[in-house]
């Protein structure tokens, strides 16, 4: 007979897995925002959002989603939002993320960056804000300028 009790339990471990990676994931972004604030006075975040809905609203709820678990994978667009009212918003990468939090994926100006931990996502973003279009439409934001 299966032990369903044993399988029950490795789930629940890899539930745990799963939370644990998501917040790590959630800090990481923290962090660049935290990093982002001092850097252009208060001017610029970036958040994620449902993929097709760029839209402030849509990112801050999309954030909400690193506790949810029921899809296997998520796929995001990262958005430079700038603090304006109405805030203009600029889509600047592609995110997507497993269930368990990782793997996860950046994509930009055609790089595609697999991230299997926190040290490979901290190098990720890195490597995204030194794109040029990454540049471009946070020095658009920081000026009051949104997207095209």
């Amino acid at each position: 007979m299966v032990d369903y009790k044993k399988f029950l339990n490795l789930g629940l471990d890899a539930a745990s897995v799963a939370s644990k990676n998501r917040a790590e994931i959630a800090k990481v972004f923290d962090e660049l925002n935290a990093q982002l604030h001092e850097a252009t006075h208060g001017r610029v975040q970036i958040s994620r959002s449902a993929v097709g809905s760029a839209t402030i609203l849509n990112a801050i709820s999309a954030m909400e989603a690193r506790t949810s678990p029921y899809s296997a994978q998520r796929s995001y667009a990262l958005i430079a939002a700038s603090s304006d009212n109405p805030p203009a918003t600029i889509e600047i990468a592609r995110w997507e993320m497993d269930s368990a939090g990782y793997p996860c994926t950046l994509g930009v100006e055609g790089e595609k960056w697999i991230c299997l931990d926190v040290d490979a996502l901290e190098q990720s973003l890195a490597l995204m804000l030194q794109q040029p279009t990454v540049g471009a439409a946070i020095g658009r934001l920081m000026k009051g300028k949104g997207g095209d």
